[in-house]
Formats: C-alpha cells, sequence, structure tokens
C-alpha cells in the first residue's frame, strides 16, 4: 500500500543563512553566500535586505544561477523567453531593484527539482561614488511542495 509522505517536512523550516557579514556590492558579478543543495526541492526563496549607501549607488540586480556540480565553474542562467514581431529572445532572469531606497525583497526561484544547485549572486550597475550598497542579510527557504 502506498505511503503519504508529507512534502511540507521537507522543507526548511526557518531562513538558512547565506552571509554571516554585509556584503559590498561590487560592480562584477559576485556570489551571494555558498552554493545552495537543491536535491528533492522545487525551489527556493532568497530573502534578502539592502542597505543603499550614501554614494548613490543605482541598479542593484540579482540573479540566481544553476550549477550540475558543488564547487563546480559551470553556472547556468535560468532563462526567460520573450516573443516579438520579428524574433524570439531567450535572455537570462535578472532582477533588477530601481529604488534606491533601503529595502527588503523576497524572490522566489522555481527549479522542478531539476537543478541540484543553486548560487545567488549580486551585483550593481552604478557606483555612486561613496559608501558601496550592501548586502546587510541574506537567507533562503527551499520548499518541496508547488501551490506558488
Amino acid at each position: 500500500m502506498p505511503k503519504n509522505i508529507n512534502l511540507a517536512c521537507l522543507s526548511d523550516k526557518v531562513g538558512v543563512e547565506l552571509i554571516s557579514s554585509p556584503l559590498s556590492i561590487t560592480t562584477a558579478w559576485q556570489d551571494l553566500g555558498s552554493e545552495i543543495p537543491m536535491f528533492g526541492y522545487l525551489g527556493a526563496t532568497a530573502f534578502l535586505s539592502f542597505t543603499i549607501g550614501a554614494g548613490a549607488d543605482t541598479g542593484l540586480q540579482f540573479q540566481a544561477l544553476a550549477k550540475h556540480a558543488l564547487a563546480g565553474a559551470d553556472e547556468y542562467s535560468f532563462p526567460i523567453k520573450t516573443v516579438g514581431a520579428s524574433a524570439v529572445a531567450v535572455e537570462p532572469v535578472v532582477y533588477t531593484f530601481t529604488n534606491d531606497a533601503n529595502q527588503k525583497i523576497a524572490l522566489h526561484i522555481t527549479t522542478n527539482s531539476a537543478v541540484p544547485f543553486l548560487q545567488f549572486q549580486v551585483k550593481k550597475l552604478v557606483d555612486g561614488g561613496g559608501a558601496d550598497a550592501t548586502v546587510a542579510t541574506a537567507h533562503y527557504v527551499r520548499t518541496a511542495q508547488g501551490g506558488e
């Protein structure tokens, strides 16, 4: 007789810390913490708290990359498909935050149990010349059930 599995038991109960101290954001993509193991999970939600410095850095960006090996060099973008009148384009999913005030953001990344590891990354488009914008805190919660 088949047994019912409570998928809620497989989900993280509290946020898992990605960074232990604030991370200054540069104009190049940089890892936001370690890789996140995703075996058996349908997705992950990133909880990010940005602190915008007095230097007016703008265009903070966040992306999640798929990885097939722990500590591997190969990183793969999650694609978004856009259909235009003359072409179909596939581009990486990058979230850009245009509000230049301190903010707290929760972003959900769906993997459908198809990605062994996730790597979160951040960067800024414009360096305002003063104090760097930072990621003050970053946590993640993985989920093993649908219903997003």
